[in-house]
């Protein structure tokens, strides 16, 4: 959100006097007006100190100048107008002679040439500068045209200020900024960091109220952070979006769901927001609320079903999902897109809905059917198929996919090599698509299988190493090192293949394989070692072994100045040091590159948490205030260093953080939507304190934002996800305020939202039991493994539902033997899944083993730090997966162990 604020300009250039306030103090007239005087003095080395001194006082020395053009003196006027012109140019003392230069030229310029002049400005970052040409800019209708591309140009003369230290210096260029909203949040957020924001309050108080000081006061009343306060002056000017924010915080979504209501424009969000609003904050009769909710559910959908529009569909299906009526759905989601469905249907353990919807047999039941559905299949991907991502191929691949999916290894590779055989008798390049896609889902050693099988017809190994692991210097070298040996190629691509970790269970000869190319460049120069350690430092990154990674950009991080010039590796040693949280290695990377990162807040403050990690605290807490000042209460950077201090321990900070973020948004800005799903999906901060109220308001309004569109597509998983949780968190506050009879309704509902995924493990299943709610408990964990074992009936070797039901006993605590047996086979199925020898060391924590939890852990740990995952992964997902799994280890080594008894927390919520 960017507002304009029609702020009127008096003469002064600080805030007081552009809202209307009087005109400020004159601190510096004792110094400057002695000054003006000796530029009169007979001496004319006196007069030209004198010219000097008053020119470094910048702007604030202008209104004595203008006094002094008027001097009958004729060099007193004469250096009086000299100086008011360099000072309006923003020319100083200490300005680079190309700088002034070019503003020297600006006044000669029409508006084209002025802009020219100030993107050449910008680009050698001249900030401050601009900032004052602008602001003395005299032609109304060519500052608006050049403010158009150059909005932002105080913020960032501020952080310049801000890194020098100076932060009066940076108030005062907030204060000559285009009056934007962003803008006039930095300046409040600096008053509040310097500790002048209330002594503005006081003052701006004591105007007669008009729009500009209402707007400035809001400001500074939601920057200070102060609830009361800002709802007294909310309720006075009858403010109903800020109330509705300081309601959320106070723990009552009611206000932020009337204004949601107020946005909503189409009729099935409409009757989404009614339907959670009769649910989710019913605190009645729960029978009547359901019965309100069923018809606007069937309201909904029977709306839904005469459009063929998919966007039109969308606010259907957000409701539907959100409000826990995602079976009825179904019908209405496959037309919108089967894939999506199907694939939404086997994540929350519905294979056989999956297939059907699909359109294709089952394997298991039907294998004739199947196989000749396959070949038909084929023969239409070769004469109907425009492209290689749609159509018939796409299902076949989709189909492969799931059966592997579910530990029906040979029926993935029969599916495919029906596929392959006539795509290769076809020689469409097509073939190479449909192996190169393999590793992503986990049949790397099958892709490599596929490969040799074809054989090396027309150079086909040479081209799959690039089309695998990509074609750069640094895999092509590696391959080269490898070919140089006297092996047929096909022992030679075994070998890349097991080096680049297509075979998760060949680490060690992998690490065998890298030790030899290396000491083969080795002899070869000390030119060829160190390329090939950023060639292995590649390829161990492509391969996911990220600390391998790390291992060899610490090597080369010793080598001086004979890798100055190597391209941007400072960069992925940072990323790397980040990602695996090794802090000594980010506080060395970034101390690298410090000149090329000190203007970026996120990457501060990562400096700033590291320090502080290798207990440099007075260092960090340093560089961590002067990262989250430099961000100017800038909402993606303010909120993205609260997450890493959420990550890094820091939690309450965190919270802090998200709460100052919030309280200057209303609930329909994308800005606090944004920042909720911080607080509430995202962390479950209120969840895991056991602050009901304020856990089921977030929840509840992120249930309700949920339903609007935020120009993303329809994510079944979010939607799904948000209600449960508004559910979930509401039926806990009823609990605890004693409407047992509602409560036990709304977690019956998230439950039943929640079968067939892992979510009821998180918090669900540890939350119920600190209830009386014994009998409920027992119930709905029976039916959710019930649910789950129903599915492993018919996929036994499916190691993903192994591990979820093992996931959910071990939460739940129940059933630990059964659990124990499905964790153990989903690691004999997937020996190096991290996710699967967590949840090992989960049931052996629930069964108080703490030297078996702690030792799976860190086989978890390692399992996504090496590359011995049994999937690739995206780096980030695979950075993730680190941290949560390196928490967890910590959780085993010094947590209590979980009571499996179900009975009242004594514990205060």
């Amino acid at each position: 959100m960017t507002k304009h604020l029609s702020i009127v300009l008096a003469s002064s250039l600080v805030i007081s006097s552009q809202i209307g306030a009087e005109p400020p103090a004159e601190p510096r007239n004792s110094e400057i007006a002695p000054l003006i005087r000796k530029l009169s003095h007979p001496d004319f080395q006196t007069r030209e100190d004198a010219s000097k001194e008053i020119w470094q006082f910048g702007v604030d020395a202008v209104p004595y100048l203008e006094d002094a053009s008027k001097s009958k003196d004729p060099e007193v006027a004469a250096r009086a107008e000299v100086l008011i012109r360099n000072i309006a140019a923003g020319i100083l003392p200490n300005t680079p002679p190309e700088i002034a230069e070019l503003i020297d030229k600006y006044s000669q310029n029409n508006v084209n040439g002025k802009l020219a002049i100030l993107r050449e400005l910008s680009d050698k970052r001249a900030y401050k500068q601009m900032l004052h040409m602008l602001s003395w800019e005299k032609n109304n209708a060519h500052r608006d045209l050049l403010l158009r591309d150059f909005r932002n140009i105080g913020l960032l003369a501020a952080r310049q200020a801000i890194l020098k230290n100076d932060l009066d210096e940076a108030i005062e260029l907030l204060k000559l900024s285009p009056r934007e909203e962003n803008t006039l949040r930095a300046l409040a957020f600096l008053l509040k960091r310097t500790g002048k924001i209330d002594d503005e309050i006081a003052r701006i108080q004591k105007f007669k109220a008009n729009e500009n000081i209402d707007e400035w006061l809001k400001i500074l009343l939601q920057i200070k952070g102060d609830k009361k306060l800002l709802k007294q002056f909310a309720e006075n000017r009858g403010d109903a979006d800020v109330l509705s924010t300081v309601a959320v915080l106070d723990g009552d979504p009611v206000p932020a769901f009337d204004l949601i209501e107020g946005q909503l424009k189409d009729s099935a969000s409409l009757a989404g927001l009614k339907m959670i609003r009769s649910t989710v904050l019913n605190q009645g009769d729960p029978k009547k609320a359901e019965k309100k909710a069923d018809k606007l559910a069937q309201a909904i959908l029977d709306a839904a079903q005469s459009t063929q529009n998919e966007r039109e569909m969308e606010p259907a299906l957000r409701s539907l999902f959100a409000g826990g009526y995602q079976d009825m759905a179904g019908e209405l989601f496959s037309r919108y897109d089967d894939t999506q469905y199907s694939q939404y249907l086997d994540a929350y353990e519905r294979p056989t809905q999956a297939l059907e919807v699909m359109g294709i047999p089952s394997a298991k039941d039907a294998p004739k059917e199947y196989y000749d559905w396959v070949k038909d299949s084929v023969k239409r991907s070769i004469t109907e198929d425009q492209d290689s991502e749609s159509g018939h191929q796409a299902r076949i691949l989709e189909a492969a996919i799931f059966y592997f999916s579910r530990g029906e290894v040979e029926i993935a590779r029969s599916t495919l090599k029906e596929l392959l055989i006539v795509l290769e008798k076809e020689g469409l390049d097509r073939w190479h698509e449909v192996v190169r896609s393999l590793p992503e889902a986990g049949m790397s050693e099958m892709a490599v299988e596929f490969i040799l099988e074809r054989g090396n017809a027309n150079n086909d190994l040479d081209n799959m190493v690039n089309a695998l692991y990509g074609d750069t210097l640094a895999i092509n070298r590696i391959w080269k090192s490898l070919r140089d040996r006297e092996n047929t190629i096909e022992k030679d691509f075994v070998d890349m293949s097991i080096l680049m970790g297509m075979y998760r269970s060949k680490l060690a000869e992998g690490k065998k394989l890298e030790a030899y190319v290396l000491e083969k460049a080795k002899k070869s120069g000390r030119n060829a070692y160190i390329d090939m350690l950023f060639s292995l430092a590649e390829a161990a990154t492509v391969r996911n072994d990220l600390a391998g990674s790390l291992d060899y950009y610490r090597v080369i991080s010793k080598l001086g100045k004979e890798v100055a010039d190597r391209g941007d590796w400072r960069s992925h040693y940072r990323e790397l040091a980040e990602g695996l949280q090794s802090w000594k290695d980010y506080i060395s990377a970034y101390e690298l590159q410090e000149n090329n990162l000190r203007e970026l807040p996120v990457e501060m403050a990562k400096y700033a948490i590291s320090l502080k990690k290798v207990g440099r605290n007075r260092d960090g807490d340093e560089q961590l205030e002067k990262a989250v000042t430099m961000t100017l209460s800038i909402p993606t950077e303010y909120n993205e260093i609260a997450l890493l201090l959420y990550g890094a321990g820091y939690k309450d900070q965190a919270i802090q953080m998200w709460e100052d973020t919030l309280i200057g948004f209303k609930p329909t800005d994308w800005e606090f939507h944004y920042t909720l799903q911080y607080m509430g999906l995202l962390s479950r901060y209120h969840i895991l304190k056991g602050d009901w109220k304020m856990a089921s308001t977030v929840a509840s309004v992120e249930a309700a934002l949920s339903l609007k569109n935020l120009s993303r597509d329809f994510s079944p998983a979010y939607s799904l996800r948000s209600g449960f949780y508004a559910f979930f968190t509401s039926g806990m506050l009823d609990y605890h305020s004693n409407r047992k009879e509602v409560a036990i309704w709304k977690l019956h509902k998230a439950h039943q939202m929640g079968i067939g995924d892992g979510l009821l493990a998180d918090e669900f299943y540890p939350s119920m039991r600190n209830t009386s709610l014994a009998k409920e408990y027992d119930a709905w964990f029976g039916d959710a493994y019930a649910f789950l074992e129903k599915v492993l009936q018919k996929y036994p070797n499916a190691h993903n539902t192994h591990n979820t039901i093992a996931w959910l006993g071990s939460r739940a605590v129940r059933n630990l033997e059964g659990s124990l047996t499905h964790a153990q086979k989903a690691v004999e199925l997937a020996p190096k899944q991290g996710a699967y020898l967590d949840t090992l060391a989960e049931v052996y924590f629930a069964r108080r083993d703490r030297r078996s939890a702690v030792k799976w852990s860190q086989a978890a740990v390692q399992s996504v730090s090496d590359g011995s995952m049994a999937y690739q992964r995206a780096q980030d997902t695979v950075y993730k997966s680190h941290i949560d799994l390196t928490d967890q280890m910590k959780r085993f080594k010094t947590e209590e162990f979980p009571s499996a008894e179900v009975k009242p927390s004594t514990k205060k919520n």
